[in-house]
Formats: structure tokens, C-alpha cells, sequence
């Protein structure tokens, strides 16, 4: 069949405006692509033995006694699989260094000093929407014998319907997250939280969500 000049640009006019269409719909496969889940890492050595009086959800003082040295800092995020679909009711147990990155552990001989009003540990359950909460002082950064201090973090150990991950979580801007040689093969953009800024209270505000790789 002869193609006029006239139906030839038709069909390339047609062509042409599917383009951006086409565009627009690899855009937005990129955009819905799956997460990634987040990363194992190691449990560490100072895993709380002897647990604190307290652990429930706000780390900065021990059953409503003094508050903790340092600076308040509040952290939030969702427990998700990888549908991004929220995990209720998943178990979320965290411990960390004091302000002066001590352990409260036998194990810890540091030189920073213990803080005995600082709780160190919590536990707390995700809520409908997959939501976890909790105050804490920001941990202070530490030598663990080699050239590279380990930098402000939070350990945490993760347990879902299916999957139980431990893993820990990263403060944005530290410059000793890029040398830190414990996660020197871990995506460390997966582990850091995102600042959101200032509290009602004053209290800086960090966000990070958990993906479960088996939900």
C-alpha cells in the first residue's frame, strides 16, 4: 500500500508525541522501584548484659530521674517490607553510647565517663502504621582501636513477622561516617537518618525507616 507524504508525517507526528508519554512512564518506573533493603551489620561488643531499670521509649533519663548529659535528640521512623507496605506490632530494641561514648558495659574501658542517668537501652513496639518513637541523647563518637573512631550511632536489633535484622543507624553530616572502617562495605545512605529539623521542645528531629527484606 503507497504511504502519502500527507498520512507518512501523520504517522511520525503520532510517534513523536508518544515520546514524552513513554518518558513520563520510565520516570515513574524508577520512581515506584523497589526498596532496598536495609543492611545487616554487626552486633557489636557492647550488647547490654545487665539491662537498665528503665526501657521503655525515652532513653534521656532513668524512670523519671535527672536527665542525661548531652543533647536531645528525637528519632522516628516506620518498620516496612519491602511492598513498603508498615509491619505492625514489630519488636525494636536499641542501645547506644552516652555523650562521652561510653557503654554502660563491663566491657567498655573507655575513657569516657559513665553517665548513670543515661538509660542506654530501649524496647518498643511499632504501632498500626508500622511507626516507632524514641528520645535519646546524641552518642558521642569513639575510638574502637584503629585510625578510624567510630561516629555517632545507634545499634538496633529489628525483629518482623518474618525476618530479624541488626543493624545500626548513622547521624547526617558526620565526617566520620565516610572513614569508618566497621562499615566500610555497607551502603551507609541506607543506614543514615534524614534531619527534620527542630522539635516544639527544641530537640533535634532524625528519621529513619527499616526495610525488611522478608517482612
Amino acid at each position: 500500500m503507497t504511504v502519502s507524504r500527507r498520512n507518512a508525517l501523520g504517522q511520525i507526528a503520532a510517534r513523536t508525541a508518544l515520546l514524552p508519554m513513554a518518558g513520563s512512564l520510565l520516570l515513574a518506573g524508577r520512581a515506584f522501584a523497589a526498596p532496598k533493603p536495609t543492611p545487616f551489620t554487626d552486633i557489636g561488643p557492647f550488647y547490654p548484659v545487665t539491662r537498665p531499670l528503665d526501657d521503655d521509649s525515652d532513653l534521656t533519663m532513668i524512670k523519671r530521674g535527672k536527665i542525661a548529659l548531652g543533647k536531645v535528640i528525637e528519632v522516628s521512623g516506620r518498620v516496612l517490607d519491602m511492598r513498603g507496605a508498615p509491619i505492625a506490632g514489630s519488636r525494636v530494641e536499641l542501645w547506644q553510647a552516652n555523650a562521652a561514648g561510653r557503654y554502660a558495659h563491663a566491657g567498655d574501658t573507655g575513657s569516657g565517663a559513665i553517665d548513670p542517668n543515661f538509660q542506654g537501652y530501649g524496647l518498643i513496639r511499632t504501632d498500626r502504621l508500622g511507626r516507632y518513637r524514641y528520645l535519646t541523647i546524641m552518642p558521642g563518637a569513639y575510638s574502637d582501636g584503629d585510625s578510624s573512631p567510630r561516629p555517632p550511632h545507634v545499634h538496633l536489633d529489628i525483629s518482623g513477622r518474618n525476618d530479624r535484622l541488626i543493624t545500626q543507624m548513622i547521624f547526617p553530616g558526620n565526617p566520620l561516617n565516610d572513614s569508618d572502617d566497621v562499615l566500610a562495605r555497607t551502603d551507609r545512605s541506607l543506614l543514615t537518618a534524614r534531619d527534620r529539623g527542630l522539635s516544639a521542645a527544641g530537640a533535634r528531629r532524625y528519621e529513619w525507616d527499616v526495610i525488611l527484606a522478608n517482612g
